[in-house]
């Protein structure tokens, strides 16, 4: 599962109608306080944060990714159940 999730300084109503104008086809949560930032270390975006099926960080990558691309898929398959 894809979840985005916002850092900006927004509402929920505006994110959502971002959401709305972009077509964002997943789900997207708002964390403008920063809270899941900090309990997560992100320290600039974009971040990827891979989370196996017991809800673990498994793997983590910052800056744009192909996540498209073959090695990303075996990557993703070999944490899936």
């Amino acid at each position: 599962m894809l979840i985005g999730v916002s850092l900006d300084r927004m509402d929920n109503n505006e994110l959502k109608r971002f959401v709305k104008t972009h077509d964002i086809r997943y789900p997207v949560a708002l964390d403008s306080k920063y809270e899941a930032a900090q309990k997560y270390g992100v320290r600039g975006t974009p971040i990827s944060f891979l989370i196996d099926g017991d809800r673990k960080v498994v793997g983590m990558a910052q800056g744009p990714r192909q996540w498209d691309s073959d090695s990303a898929k075996r990557l993703i398959r070999s944490h899936l159940r």
